[in-house]
């Protein structure tokens, strides 16, 4: 089995999980995000999302001020479609780092 220094990207098949590495991608705290949310969204409300306590509804003003302040779409978040771009990234240099680890 080969082994790289990325770690193997999250399956991300929820929201917990899609918020969660979207946050940590860009080095942010949850209060951080409520800050660029302009406090539409309180760090105690991510917080909440992310640990699957609570769930946002489907075009609340909450998850829009959340998904903008990380630059994804409140679609991405809630179903994971519409995937962002470094997301995309992250996925491809995990998959070539696998190649070349293996000698291809």
């Amino acid at each position: 089995m080969a082994h790289s220094n990325l770690p193997q990207p999250p399956a991300m098949k929820t929201l917990a999980e899609r918020l969660r590495f979207t946050r940590m991608h860009y080095g942010l705290s949850q209060e951080e995000i409520s800050i660029l949310a302009e406090r539409k969204v309180t760090a105690q409300t991510i917080s909440n999302w992310e640990r699957g306590l609570r769930h946002p509804r489907s075009g609340s003003r909450q998850l829009r001020a959340a998904a903008e302040a990380l630059d994804v779409t409140p679609l991405w978040l809630l179903t994971g479609y519409d995937t962002p771009a470094f997301v995309l990234r992250w996925h491809q240099q995990w998959q070539e780092t696998q190649i070349w680890m293996r000698g291809g």
